[in-house]
This record gives structure tokens, C-alpha cells and sequence, in this order.
């Protein structure tokens, strides 16, 4: 007769992890490369505001932005690096059928949008802001339809 340690370890060695969960998890991985990368180019971005030839053919909301983000550029990393971590850190317990992977995901998700709306940064004036904020809920949504197969 099998002990009950036997009986749950062989429980999480059949449980395989779910199509879409992997699939997700792995764009996790991407997006979570991706904003690292780019983030790491935000100084040269502020760079821009010294050059008068490009700045002339920017719009001013554009500029306002770029303003902004330029003045709280040590906050917006750090943000930025924390809401990317929790990501990570969240995708990789999801991989493990954690729930509690969910939430921290959730978090940092969240963390990043909120800041840009209280430091004025986020104001959805061209594409790539709408796509900040779209492809993090699209995510959230996606997630939030795999829960029933996360533990904890």
C-alpha cells in the first residue's frame, strides 16, 4: 500500500501543464525579455529632447510625454523592474500550478499601469501606450481563464 507522500508526489508528476498555460507563460518569458531591453534604451529616449531637428516634427502631447518620463526616469526603472520581476516570478509559479504565481502576476501587471497614470506618463496618446495597456489585460483576461488549473 502506497503512503499518502507517494500517492501526491505521483499526483504532480502526471499533472502536465496546460497548452495555453505554456503558451502564455512562455510569451511571459518573451514580453518579460522584451520590456527588459527596451527599458535599458529608455535614457537614450531623453536624448531625443536634446535634439531640436526631431523634437520640431514631434507632436505635442508626444513631447509632454517624453517630459514627463524623462523627469522621473530612476522611478519609472524601478518600476518598470519591479512590475517585470513580479511577472517573471508570477509565470514561473504558474508553470508550477501555483495560484498564488496568478496573483503575483496580477500585481505586476497592475503596478506599472497605475504608476503611469500617477506620474503622467500613460495618456494613450499614440499606439504604443493603447498597446501598453491592452496587451496587459488581454494577458490578465487570458490568465485569468487558465485559474481552474492552478493550486496551492
Amino acid at each position: 500500500m502506497e503512503n499518502n507522500h507517494d500517492l501526491l508526489l505521483q499526483n504532480q508528476v502526471t499533472k502536465k501543464l496546460p497548452e495555453m498555460l505554456n503558451v502564455l507563460t512562455i510569451l511571459t518569458f518573451v514580453g518579460c525579455g522584451f520590456t527588459v531591453l527596451s527599458t535599458l534604451f529608455l535614457p537614450l529616449g531623453c536624448k531625443v529632447l536634446e535634439m531640436e531637428e526631431i523634437v520640431d516634427k514631434m507632436k505635442p502631447n508626444e513631447i509632454a510625454v517624453l517630459e514627463s518620463t524623462c523627469s522621473n526616469l530612476i522611478p519609472i526603472i524601478a518600476i518598470i523592474a519591479l512590475g517585470t520581476i513580479l511577472c517573471l516570478v508570477g509565470a514561473i509559479l504558474m508553470r508550477k500550478l501555483k495560484q498564488s504565481g496568478y496573483l503575483i502576476y496580477i500585481v505586476g501587471q497592475i503596478i506599472p499601469i497605475a504608476a503611469g497614470f500617477a506620474l503622467g506618463t500613460q495618456n494613450f496618446s499614440d499606439w504604443k501606450q493603447l498597446i501598453g495597456l491592452v496587451l496587459p489585460i488581454v494577458f490578465i483576461i487570458l490568465y485569468t481563464t487558465q485559474r481552474k488549473h492552478l493550486v496551492d
